[in-house]
């Protein structure tokens, strides 16, 4: 039995559309999350305090995909208590090398910047206002699979139902 015959089995077409609807469930958390911390953001003076570039892999056992992420830390006041964060973007995910790079040079140590603090999380501040293609991506594909995989199952039972 082949990986493409076994996909066609009642059991994993039940699989593939939880699966879906779980990715697009978190998906949509994740979008909606990040959209309100850059809805409710202010404004705020900060100055970098530390830079470093990370690198991690993404995937099981290191055989994922290379993703780096601009480590900067950054000291800004709310309500009269200084506050740290490095946090780069609302969802502070990792990108490519260019993207990371980029980030380190526009904010070298000791410069004065801006962060954006969201309304009622002072300590979840980020520096650029910037959204991931990941939640909206995750949410498609995850709607994708679902609906193909539940019509598929759906279909499949009715011709096991109608057959004398």
């Amino acid at each position: 039995m082949s990986v493409f015959e076994s996909l066609k089995s009642p059991r994993a077409l039940r699989t593939l559309t939880i699966v879906g609807v779980l990715l697009a469930l978190f998906s949509a958390v994740d979008l909606v999350r990040e959209r309100r911390l850059l809805a409710d953001a202010r404004e705020l003076p900060a100055v970098v305090v530390d830079a470093a570039l990370e690198s991690y892999t993404t995937g099981s056992g290191g055989s994922g995909s290379r993703s780096y992420r601009p480590r900067v830390s950054f000291a800004y006041v709310v309500d009269g208590l200084e506050r740290r964060s490095s946090r780069i973007t609302p969802s502070d995910r990792g990108g490519s090398r260019d993207w990371a790079e980029k980030v380190l040079r526009e904010h070298p140590v000791g410069t004065k910047t801006r962060c954006w603090v969201p309304e009622g999380e002072p300590d979840q501040a980020y520096l650029l206002r910037e959204t991931s293609w990941k939640p909206p991506a995750g949410l498609g594909v995850g709607l994708l699979v679902a609906l193909v995989a539940g019509w598929s199952w759906r279909r499949r039972r009715r011709a096991v139902t109608v057959a004398p």
